[in-house]
């Protein structure tokens, strides 16, 4: 037998000692009560997060991001349950680098790109709602000599069990799938960005 295996029983014989049900009853109980995110972490050592949402979910692509301020690019994305609620908010790079913020982190600021100790570019969206939606700010250094800041507002919105980004434009909400941000340059070297466009 080998060592999971081992692990697992004696986790189950555990559980019927000091309950002290009978197997069936037992077997209710684990049924009702199992999977339970983060005792299958430190057991098993997988990425309940993904994992999960692969099974039960998908990922939807919102928007790719590119910048003459940095090499590379990235994609934004957002992993939904089954009942197309909002789970994780992910960031990959073609460096294969990824970043998954939950709607909680969103709230308090979700760091995406972070150099010589400053937050370079931050997502915050305080008041965003999982099952419809919300506003979001992309706050972004613009000047690192200075260390002042822009803010790009922007809305990701709920349509069916489809999610867009947003942005206010003169006829109203236009949707985009592109995000290109410009260099912000002081004698030829990158301080920062200086606007953001989208498309």
């Amino acid at each position: 037998m080998d060592f999971f295996s081992t692990r697992l029983l004696v986790l189950l014989a555990s559980i019927l000692i000091s309950t002290g049900f009978s197997g069936t009853q037992a077997q209710a109980q684990m049924q009702v009560s199992w999977p339970t995110p983060g005792w299958e972490d430190s057991l098993w050592g997988w990425d309940w997060k993904s994992d999960q949402l692969a099974l039960d979910g998908r990922v939807i692509q919102l928007a790719h991001v590119t910048s003459d301020a940095m090499p590379g690019f990235s994609d934004i994305r957002v992993l939904v349950d089954a009942d197309a609620k909002v789970v994780l908010l992910q960031q990959t790079t073609d460096k294969g680098e990824k970043r998954e913020f939950t709607v909680p982190q969103l709230a308090g600021g979700a760091v995406l790109h972070r150099a010589e100790g400053m937050d370079v570019l931050k997502l915050v969206a305080p008041n965003f709602d999982a099952y419809a939606g919300g506003a979001i700010d992309m706050v972004y250094l613009s000047n690192g000599i200075t260390k002042s800041f822009g803010t790009f507002k922007m809305e990701l919105l709920r349509n069916g069990t489809e999610w867009k980004l947003y942005v206010n434009g003169q006829g109203g909400r236009v949707p985009f799938t592109t995000m290109f941000m410009k260099a912000n340059k002081f004698f030829g070297k990158v301080i920062g960005i200086d606007s953001v466009s989208v498309k």
